[in-house]
This record gives structure tokens, C-alpha cells and sequence, in this order.
């Protein structure tokens, strides 16, 4: 379905992970949003072209925190890792 630029929705993904946040023209994630995945894992953050681009914080099923610089969908360069045991890279 094609949004208009702007709105802002929560939509369930193919693979069933919910996004809340804006879309673009073109119905891609863009901007500042949120995605719960299906396995209790989260990453809030900045989107483009309908990935994870830019500042974010990523938490995995375990527990453990990345947060810094995605670029499609991946960390790239400088990034804090938290584990629950409070250690930190």
C-alpha cells in the first residue's frame, strides 16, 4: 500500500515484526521509528530507504544493547555494546 509522505502508522512487517513510524512517498520506512521484532528484541531509530540508517539503539532477544551509527541495517563505526551483566565495549 502507498502512503503519502509523513504518515505516521504502525504496520506488522512480512516477517511479522511491528513498525511504528513515518513512511515516504514510496511507502519505505524513512525518519525516526521503532520495530518490536517477533523474537522480543526492538530498534529505535533512524530509518531510510526502509532500513535501519543512521543514530539507533538495538536491543536483542538477550538483553544486550548497541547503540551508534547503522548504515543499512548494520552498525557501522564507532558503536557501545551493553551486555545485562552491565559490561560495556
Amino acid at each position: 500500500m502507498k502512503l503519502a509522505k509523513g504518515v505516521y502508522q504502525q504496520n506488522e512487517t512480512d516477517n511479522g515484526d511491528l513498525y511504528t513510524g513515518p513512511y515516504d512517498s514510496d511507502g519505505l520506512r524513512c525518519g525516526l521509528g521503532l520495530v518490536h521484532f517477533t523474537d522480543g528484541g526492538y530498534y529505535l531509530g533512524e530509518f531510510l530507504d526502509d532500513v535501519a540508517h543512521g543514530q539507533g539503539k538495538l536491543v536483542n532477544r538477550e538483553g544486550t544493547i548497541f547503540v551508534g551509527s547503522f548504515m543499512s541495517n548494520d552498525l557501522n563505526g564507532k558503536a557501545t555494546e551493553t551486555r545485562l551483566d552491565a559490561y560495556q565495549y
